[in-house]
């Protein structure tokens, strides 16, 4: 706008100077006939010259015919200058000291626009009142007419054209280019008004709309195709500072901002605000801001942007968003590519608060009402649920609530429960115990504190698990139904350096006995292959109870035992030393059954069908004194071992009474990955039964 400003003015300028000089040197009885000549060699002003001006005049007692030339104009804001400016009023009405021309013709041979043919009209009142109209000014494949018009030294330049080239304006292909977009094509509208008081703009008003608008990168990242935008803008000046309304409408269209796509037709987007420009500070205050996105996304607020950084400096902004499955495939779930929340099922609404201090983010809010999520593959979902959470970087905070009416993670299902904490600067902590509802028991947090920093995030807590349910929690898993409890505390859990540590033990009260989890620690929790270590200790159990549920036959009795040093890497085994054995003073009967026996013989490769003979059918289980198995296990080998056997092997079973049945196993190292599919179906090598 300041280069067409400058250009008007240059030509006006010039016209107005000739004809000043006209109505100056014109005598008060000027008669029919008379001829002026004037020739001017060069004049100055601040931002350029005008060099040789030719002034021809004619006149009769009504009219004044006026023709002149100016070889060249130049301006510090013209890239070039003007060159061969040929002006022709020939038909002038006078009543001096005014002078209006309403038809005149002003070419330019040369100019940063090229070569222009523009009509023109002139009501001159004097050397501070005057006003020039102009029409047919060729500018980007349009042509512009509008007029300009002076008061003292206040002035006002009125523009309007119907369809600018938007790739034949040059310098907004240069300022997009700095931004990387290539290609920029489209049409544009405008009509506009420039008020100025001498070198200086007061004020900016205009508006129009953009047809047909696509721009594109060279990488693909940004594009946009047959975009309709209306805009308004309506600025004033004051000394170097500005302030107005702006105000954008994309109507319709489709835009690609990687990885965001939009289809405006089926939701435009509307941005406006209130503007403020310091330019002592080179800060920008954004006030009364909107961006109205419909169901993806509703912004408002204000800001203050330091724009030599840039940065923002200070600013207040609330985000809405009414139907968030909507919000989510149009414009979050782009932006979740990648990270495990890109393929979800989202209900309810989201509305959120955003607060900046000195360049800092000082606060948030977020409240979710009717919340129901879900991802796809079935990882994890919740309903039913609503929150309120809040955080400062310093002082006082209100406490923050999540509630829920269920919580799915894999398999498991958690119930209803509300989540009370506090959170401020880089600390949060819990406020009141958490008690889950879960498989007819509780999980029971009593206290949590979680500290971010630089060096990353450290969190300790305190649970317990309360009376769970293992027959309906197997069930959940879908593993064999095994009854029974599971109980346990765990006085302090650390997770820190993407590591848990975990101090304390998880008790299964199950088949009649106990397992305990102790030394429980997972490492490297974040990457595809997290190692957890842990230590596993068995009292009492019940073989009866157990060997039912999986099946496998029927022995009675009792089962010690110990898992030390286990390990898993990528949750599967790479080292543990069990050792599974009867306790001393059992107090149930040692008793193995026939289907017991001939399942451990399929464990093996001993004589098949040893129980076959008509003798031992007649007992349908067998006495025995002592059951052991030891196994070594280390990456993709393991090692074998029972109670030891004079023949050099070891008993798995040992037998008691009459007939005697032992359970005998001779290898002593085989492949952990083949022991895994041989005990699937039952079948070990190296097992028999004498």
């Amino acid at each position: 706008m300041s280069v067409a400003r400058h250009f008007l003015l240059c030509v006006t300028w010039a016209w107005l100077a000739t004809a000043n000089l006209a109505v100056a040197d014109a005598p008060a009885d000027a008669s029919a006939g008379a001829l002026l000549e004037l020739s001017i060699e060069k004049l100055d002003f601040e931002q350029g010259s005008v060099d040789q001006i030719q002034v021809y005049l004619s006149s009769d007692p009504q009219h004044l015919g006026l023709s002149a030339s100016i070889a060249e104009i130049s301006s510090a804001d013209l890239e070039k200058p003007i060159k061969d400016l040929q002006l022709d009023c020939p038909q002038a009405l006078v009543d001096w000291p005014s002078i209006q021309c309403e038809s005149a013709t002003l070419v330019l041979g040369d100019s940063p626009w090229g070569r222009q043919q523009v009509e023109a009209a002139l009501d001159w009142q004097s050397a501070e009142e005057w006003r020039l109209s102009f029409a047919g000014l060729r500018y980007a494949g349009d042509r512009i007419s509008g007029h300009l018009s002076s008061a003292g030294d206040v002035w006002q330049l009125h523009a309007k054209a119907g369809a600018l080239q938007l790739r034949n304006i040059q310098p907004l292909r240069d300022a997009l280019a700095e931004a990387g977009l290539t290609s920029i094509s489209g049409v544009s509208s405008l009509q506009g008004e420039v008020r100025g008081e001498g070198g200086r703009i007061t004020s900016l008003q205009a508006s129009g709309s953009l047809r047909g608008l696509a721009w594109s990168d060279d990488e693909g990242l940004q594009a946009a195709e047959n975009v309709r935008v209306r805009y308004d803008l309506d600025l004033s000046s004051r000394q170097a500072d500005w302030s107005g309304r702006v105000s954008l409408q994309l109507l319709s269209g489709e835009v690609y901002s990687d990885p965001v796509f939009m289809d405006l037709q089926s939701q435009p987007l509307r941005a406006s605000t209130v503007l403020e420009w310091d330019a002592a500070t080179e800060r920008l205050r954004l006030s009364r801001l909107s961006l109205d996105a419909g169901k993806l996304l509703k912004v408002s607020g204000q800001a203050i942007i330091d724009t030599g950084v840039p940065a923002l400096r200070s600013g207040e902004v609330t985000l809405k968003v009414d139907d968030l499955a909507t919000g989510y495939s149009g414009f979050f779930q782009p932006l979740l590519i990648g990270t495990g929340l890109d393929e979800m099922e989202l209900l309810g609404k989201a509305e959120g608060q955003l607060s900046w201090r000195d360049g800092e983010l000082h606060a948030l809010s977020l409240q979710l009402r009717d919340l129901y999520f879900a991802d796809l593959a079935g990882s994890f979902g919740a309903s039913g649920l609503g929150a309120d959470i809040r955080w400062q970087q310093t002082g006082e905070v209100a406490a923050s609530q999540v509630q829920w009416q269920g919580f799915q993670l894999g398999k498991l299902d958690f119930g209803p429960a509300e989540l009370d904490f506090r959170a401020v600067g880089s600390h949060l902590h819990l406020l009141n115990p958490l008690s889950i509802p879960f498989y007819q028991g509780q999980i029971r947090i009593q206290d949590l504190t979680w500290v971010s920093s630089e060096a990353g995030n450290d969190a300790g807590f305190s649970l317990s698990v309360d009376n769970v349910s293992l027959e309906a929690l197997s069930e959940a898993l879908e593993w064999p139904l095994m009854s029974g409890r599971i109980n346990g505390n765990l006085p302090g859990a650390r997770y820190a350096n993407d590591a848990l540590r975990v101090d304390g033990d998880i008790g299964v009260e199950a088949f009649d006995g106990r397992l305990t989890l102790r030394n429980l620690q997972l490492e490297q929790i974040s990457s595809a292959a997290p190692v957890l270590e842990a230590a596993l200790e068995l009292r009492g159990l019940d073989l009866a109870k157990v060997t039912e549920t999986f099946s496998f036959g029927r022995i009675r009795g009792r089962l010690d035992g110990e898992v030390s040093g286990l390990q898993l890497v990528a949750w599967e085994p790479n080292r543990f030393d069990a050792h599974f054995r009867s306790p001393e003073n059992d107090d149930l009967p040692h008793k193995i059954s026939q289907r017991a026996v001939e399942d451990l013989t399929e464990l093996g490769n001993g004589v098949s069908g040893a129980l076959a003979s008509p003798f031992l059918q007649i007992f349908k289980e067998f006495s025995y004194d002592r059951v052991e198995l030891i196994v070594r296990q280390r990456g993709d080998r393991a090692e074998i071992g029972g109670i030891p056997h004079s023949s050099g092997g070891y008993y798995l079973v040992k037998g008691a009474g009459i007939p005697r049945i032992d359970v005998i196993g001779r290898n002593r190292e085989v492949a952990w990955n083949d022991l895994v599919e041989r005990l699937r179906s039952i079948r070990v090598d190296g097992i028999e039964v004498e």
